[in-house]
C-alpha cells in the first residue's frame, strides 16, 4: 500500500504532502520456531566450544534498512525482565542479508549487562528475535542525521515533505517469540557465567 499525507494550514491556508510505502511480509530464511540457539558445546575442542548462528533473510518490498535485536527474557526474583542485544545495522546492497550471532559474544553482552549480586536469583525463559525494517527515505534521514565527524560542520537537510520540512516514511517490524537454548548453552549460562542463573 501507499499512503498519502495532505496537510493545509487553515489560517495561513499553506499545504504540505508526502507519500509513503507501507513495508510488510517479512520472514527469516533459515529459521523455525521450535529452533533452539547453541552458543556452546562442551564436547568440542576448547577452540570450537563456542558456536555461533547466522540469521539470514531477503529484501521485502520498499525495504533498506534492517534492525535486528535479539531480546534476551529472564525472571528475577520472579520478576520478568528483558535485555535487548542490538546487531548492526544491515543495509540492503542487492544480495541476501545475514547476521552472525557468537556465542563468545552473548555470553559476554549477558555478563556486561546483569550483575552478579546474589540477592538475584534468576531463571532464563526466551528468546525474541526482532526485526525492524525501514524504507529508502528513512534510511537517508538516519544517514544525514548521523553525528559530523569531519571539518565540515553543516549538515545538510533531507526532507520528503513538498512545501514542508520534516520525514513521512514507514516501518515495520517482525518478532518471533519463545526461541529457546540447548541445554548445553542453559547449563554454560547456570553454571559458568556466575550470575546467579538457576
Amino acid at each position: 500500500s501507499e499512503y498519502e499525507l495532505l496537510i493545509k494550514n487553515n489560517i495561513t491556508g499553506n499545504q504540505v504532502s508526502s507519500r509513503t510505502n507501507i513495508i510488510s511480509g517479512f520472514s527469516f530464511f533459515n529459521f523455525s520456531s521450535n529452533y533452539k540457539f547453541g552458543f556452546y558445546n562442551p564436547s568440542l575442542p576448547d577452540s570450537s566450544k563456542f558456536k555461533s548462528k547466522t540469521i539470514e533473510w531477503g529484501k521485502v518490498d520498499h525495504g533498506e534498512i534492517y534492525q535486528l535485536d535479539i531480546r534476551f527474557n529472564f525472571k528475577e526474583n520472579g520478576l520478568l525482565k528483558s535485555l535487548v542485544w542490538s546487531q548492526p545495522l544491515e543495509i540492503f546492497t542487492g544480495i541476501a542479508m545475514q547476521s552472525k550471532l557468537e556465542g563468545v559474544k552473548f555470553f559476554n553482552f549477558l555478563s556486561k549487562n546483569i550483575s552478579d549480586d546474589n540477592i538475584f536469583e534468576r531463571e532464563f525463559v526466551s528468546i525474541d528475535l526482532v526485526m525492524t525494517v525501514g524504507t529508502e527515505d528513512l534510511n537517508t534521514y538516519i544517514k544525514v542525521n548521523e553525528p559530523i565527524t569531519g571539518i565540515v560542520q553543516q549538515r545538510p537537510q533531507f526532507t520528503n515533505i513538498n512545501n514542508g520540512i520534516g520525514i513521512f516514511s514507514s516501518r515495520y517490524t517482525h518478532t518471533d517469540y519463545g526461541i529457546g537454548l540447548t541445554n548445553d548453552t542453559e547449563d554454560y549460562l547456570i553454571d559458568e557465567l556466575d550470575i546467579n542463573f538457576q
